[in-house]
């Protein structure tokens, strides 16, 4: 019989989001499939942690000094501490690591589930660890490794940083039930068992998929959900374990004798710094992360140079880290990052991005109370800004009079509950806009000379202004290799907009082809990702040049430019797009105005490739000395154009309590001109004649067919159609069946309004709609 795992863990598998290695040699979980490491290790000395940041040492510590110079030559993490400590003390010191490998235990012992660091270092100054190529491995899996707070001046280098035993797990698909739903997989020896306590306790548990050999899996549309959750996980041999998609998990991609890599994901960070001046890492390679692998948040001036993120050499890890490789977010001054390599990364590789908080309360007209969002942090000195749910730039903020702060912060800024401003804001300010510190904007960011391959996830994602992203290599990812966004979509902390950015000379490859392919895939996107019951009506990314780029083999567009104002489109080379079917175009612009575009080539085959580009509720767009190829031979530039479609309906339903909002479940749609089909569209199947974009939920499939749920909370759905095809066409049909009787809806057309239909049966029939004049 099987034995069903704690019912416990199951919380790992329920908590999903809506988003190999043998030994270091190997790296083994400890009294799970381990075999003897040949590291060399220090870790004999035996140590009692308590709940205080120092420790009592049983042994003499291992620390000295040479020619002036602090040395670590083995020891425990205490005495790693001691020796950082005391190197910090002397103006300008460095502390040198004596060449070999270290495995470190946390310095505090915590309750089960907390994931906090294995050391907190605070208010370091002026000093340099030297690693001189040694490696640490940190023992605890769900806990981050090394974080910063205060100090100024710390550059950390030469290290690699890995774990044992390792954040995830990895496998062979053996068996799949006849429904493509149970999954039997023969873990990889070397790795840690699916019962170990790192799964139960983990932040979010779920598997990516990968090929026979251990890369990731390329070419896939993505359906529902990027990854696979679980809703049981049974083990029925030693290493052999049985997995049940969750509902609503998409079998898509799964196959006998391919793999899985399941990540126990949590929100640590190996290397962090926070509200530091100056934080630099150099030439560190890290071979495994739970988290983040690098992060700097309200630093000045941070630096990553030299960085790689990759499996360990001559290994079968299938992954090298569970969450994203560098992130930056509210930082001040400048940031910079280059040189860097990273592959296989189960999420994005580069993150420069300035987070906004939201008002929750208007208090009176000149105080708004505000949510708690890390790391948004103000002082009084301090200019804010003003963003709408929807988008559209508000403005400067008056003074800061007063803030009332949360909690002492180790800075000279603080996160505050409430803010109060000079002047009244209650003309300007609703509950639920969003407010930001351009301060600690992570701006004036300079992104150059990086590699980056192969990545569930985007190679390089920028929310923040005054920037270059120049000269990298980005190659493969499972949506865009370079986004440019203002997203304040529900699920993360609100974030800012892009203005004053530079792309230029970057060779971009593979965009949307490895993994499952996100929506919309392009090498290059510019977009608003608001709430699903917000409209998307701003456009907040302005000031923006993409130049020189080479874009080749997309799954979707090459450049993809959505609600932006004066972007400079020059001198790109654009080929090979199309390949899984999201955009037969080179470019697409959409609820967009001030667009130029010179000197770009598109070229590709016919199958693949319909014109030099597509545009969609936008004006102000130039073109010139653009060149257009099909199947080699030149063809005229043009821009196809689609027209807005809107249904509003009377009402949405939530058939049950905290369920999605629906309106009508929608099969297909089809234009008509008399009784002639113009075009016919299956809205569940592929529906990639039409654009959906607001107001939708993923396909679902029954006996009945396949189909889509149209609603949301404001009971809308927009998507868009060519124009061509419109203009053929004087009645639009819809095949669907309302959630209950009496739903209505209306059409509108580019902006016109059309008539009025009732769904008077709850059964599946077509209905019709007039198209409206324009």
């Amino acid at each position: 019989m099987a034995d069903k795992l704690p019912i416990l863990r199951r919380r790992l598998l329920a908590a999903a989001a809506s988003g190999g290695l043998a030994s270091l040699a190997g790296c083994n979980s400890v009294n799970e499939d381990s075999t003897t490491s040949d590291r060399k290790t220090t870790t004999s000395t035996t140590v009692t942690f308590t709940d205080t940041t120092t420790s009592t040492r049983t042994s003499p510590p291992t620390t000295s000094t040479r020619d002036s110079k602090q040395v670590f030559s083995g020891g425990t993490l205490a005495d790693f501490q001691d020796a950082l400590i005391t190197a910090s003390e002397i103006p300008d010191a460095t502390l040198q690591i004596d060449p070999g490998t270290y495995q470190f235990d946390p310095l505090r012992a915590v309750s089960s589930g907390d994931k906090r660091e294995h050391a907190r270092f605070t208010d370091i100054e002026d000093v340099t660890i030297e690693g001189n190529g040694a490696t640490f491995v940190f023992s605890n899996p769900l806990r981050a490794g090394f974080r910063f707070i205060g100090g100024r001046d710390v550059t950390v280098r030469n290290l690699t940083l890995d774990y044992d035993p390792v954040p995830f797990t990895q496998g062979e698909i053996v068996d799949l039930g006849p429904d493509q739903r149970r999954i039997t997989l023969a873990l990889d020896h070397g790795y840690p068992s699916l019962s170990h306590s790192m799964f139960e306790a983990a932040d979010r548990v779920w598997a990516s998929v990968h090929q026979p050999d251990g890369p990731l899996v390329e070419g896939f549309r993505k359906e529902r959900s990027f990854d696979k959750f679980f809703s049981s996980i049974d083990r029925v041999a030693d290493r052999r374990f049985e997995l049940t998609l969750r509902d609503g998990v998409s079998p898509n991609g799964l196959a006998e004798g391919r793999r899985l890599t399941i990540v126990a994901r949590n929100q640590g960070t190996v290397l962090s710094f926070y509200q530091m001046e100056q934080p630099t890492v150099e030439n560190i390679t890290v071979h495994a992360s739970g988290g983040a692998v690098f992060s700097a948040a309200v630093c000045s001036d941070p630096v990553f140079r030299g960085t790689t993120i990759v499996p360990p050499p001559d290994s079968d890890r299938q992954i090298a880290s569970d969450a994203d490789g560098i992130r930056i977010v509210n930082c001040l001054s400048s940031t910079t990052v280059e040189n860097c390599h990273h592959e296989r990364l189960l999420d994005d590789s580069i993150v420069v991005q300035h987070t906004f908080t939201s008002v929750s309360e208007l208090l009176d007209d000149r105080t708004v109370a505000v949510e708690n969002v890390h790391p948004f942090v103000v002082s009084s000195e301090d200019t804010l800004e003003a963003l709408s749910q929807s988008g559209v730039r508000l403005g400067e903020l008056p003074p800061i009079a007063d803030y009332e702060r949360r909690f002492s912060s180790p800075g000279s800024r603080d996160k505050p509950a409430t803010i109060t401003f000079a002047e009244p804001i209650s003309g300007t300010l609703s509950v639920g806009d969003y407010i930001g510190n351009p301060e600690t904007g992570s701006q004036n960011f300079t992104v150059r000379n990086n590699e980056l391959r192969d990545h569930r996830g985007i190679l390089v994602r920028v929310v923040a202004r005054h920037g270059e992203i120049t000269n990298n290599v980005l190659d493969g990812a499972s949506r865009n290799p370079v986004e440019l966004e203002c997203d304040n979509d529900r699920h993360f902390a609100p974030k800012g907009y892009v203005d004053d950015v530079t792309v230029a000379e970057n060779t971009i490859r593979r965009a949307g082809m490895v993994y499952f392919s996100g929506d919309e895939p392009a090498g290059i996107r510019v977009h608003l990702l608001t709430r699903r019951d917000v409209p998307d009506d701003g456009r907040p990314n302005r000031n923006i040049r993409v130049r020189d780029n080479e874009i080749e083999t997309t799954a979707g567009v090459g450049i993809n430019i959505e609600n932006a104002e004066d972007v400079a489109v020059s001198g790109n080379r654009i080929s090979n797009v199309n390949q899984l079917g999201y955009g037969p175009y080179g470019v697409s612009i959409a609820n967009s105005q001030a667009i130029t575009l010179t000197d770009n080539t598109v070229a590709g085959p016919s199958t693949r490739l319909q014109a030099f580009g597509q545009r969609t509720d936008s004006r102000e767009i130039t073109s010139s000395k653009n060149t257009f190829r099909v199947n080699g031979e030149t063809r005229t530039v043009s821009l196809q154009q689609w027209l807005p479609v809107v249904f509003r309906f009377n009402r949405a339903v939530q058939p049950e309590p905290n369920s999605r909002y629906l309106t009508v479940r929608c099969y297909r749609v089809r234009l008509r001109a008399g009784d002639t089909t113009v075009q016919e569209y299956d809205i569940g199947a592929d529906e990639s004649g039409l654009r959906l974009k607001r107001g939708y939920f993923s396909p679902e499939t029954a006996d009945s067919g396949t189909w889509r749920w149209f609603g949301g909370g404001d009971a809308v759905t927009r998507l868009t159609l060519p124009a061509d095809v419109i203009e053929q066409s004087d009645h639009l049909e819809m095949e669907l069946m309302p959630v209950e009787r009496d739903i209505r809806g209306t059409v509108s057309v580019d902006g016109a309004d059309g008539e009025t239909v009732r769904f008077a049966s709850e059964q599946l029939q077509w209905y019709t709609f007039d198209l409206p004049d324009r």
